[in-house]
């Protein structure tokens, strides 16, 4: 027997608690520019193993020039250490931080366990994914006194079909759909914002 279908009003309570809690793992990632000024570039996953933690993001965000995150209030983390694995064909590399590993509790930021991201939900049709991240065009930067603000956004999403896609899409990819989140998401729907961040 299937569980009864959540309420709206149920769901959206749902979705704020997901997007509350992962608020703790995401971190805006950053530039200065020539004049120091903060841009804002990406967003990064703190997790954390037995003995490492590691932050994840896109592959061009953590390949920028001297690139870093707010640890604490007025204080940024530099992300110095070298990329430990990186894959251009779908934008990723993981750095293992090794100079200042997490926690960062003057940012409210912890890593997830590892754990949480073993490939267990398979297959991947029909699952519902928040994708969570700080968009830089929503942030606000303060050239005078050289600080942005940005705020954190979550999408809700349901994997789409498998029959909408080509399994040599994955192939190129090495991976395929029944294992990948890559499929794609339809009915997308934004969860209200929550954290700002200003550095």
């Amino acid at each position: 027997m299937k569980p009864p279908a959540l309420t709206s009003e149920e769901q959206a309570a749902y979705d704020q608690l997901a997007h509350r809690v992962l608020s703790k793992h995401v971190v805006p990632i950053c530039r200065d520019d020539d004049q120091r000024r903060p841009e804002q570039i990406g967003t990064g996953l703190l997790v954390a193993g037995p003995t490492r933690s590691h932050l994840v993001s896109a592959a061009h965000v953590l390949t920028e020039t001297n690139p870093h995150f707010p640890s604490a209030p007025g204080i940024k983390r530099a992300l110095k250490e070298p990329i430990t694995l990186k894959n251009d064909d779908i934008d990723l590399a993981i750095m293992e931080l090794k100079l200042a590993p997490p926690p960062y509790p003057g940012a409210d930021k912890y890593p997830l366990s590892v754990n949480a991201l073993l490939r267990a939900a398979t297959p991947r049709q029909r699952k519902q994914y928040l994708i969570t991240g700080f968009p830089s065009r929503k942030s606000e930067v303060s050239r005078k006194r050289r600080q942005f603000t940005t705020t954190l956004y979550s999408n809700l999403c349901v994997s789409a079909d498998a029959d909408r896609h080509t399994n040599s899409s994955y192939r190129r990819i090495t991976t395929s759909f029944s294992t990948s989140m890559l499929g794609g998401c339809k009915g997308p729907r934004e969860v209200r914002p929550f954290r700002t961040h200003r550095v």
